[in-house]
């Protein structure tokens, strides 16, 4: 009996192991195409942003609190 509770423990400890180390690759693998997601959008759209529209904003926004 002893054996077999020593293997079920092995076993239960392995299954913990393996949850826990998918649990963190899925976490780090999700957190990794985020980030890559946004310095993808940030390197293109970030580089050909339309400063114009922005300027354009910030400059109706001073304006209209000028008003």
């Amino acid at each position: 009996m002893k054996a077999e509770k020593n293997k079920v423990e092995v076993v239960v400890v392995v299954v913990v192991v393996v949850v826990v180390v998918v649990v963190v690759v899925v976490v780090v693998v999700r957190a990794v195409a985020v980030v890559t997601v946004v310095v993808a959008v940030v390197a293109f759209s970030g580089l050909t942003v339309d400063w114009d529209d922005f300027s354009n904003r910030s400059t109706s926004l001073s304006t209209s609190l000028e008003l």
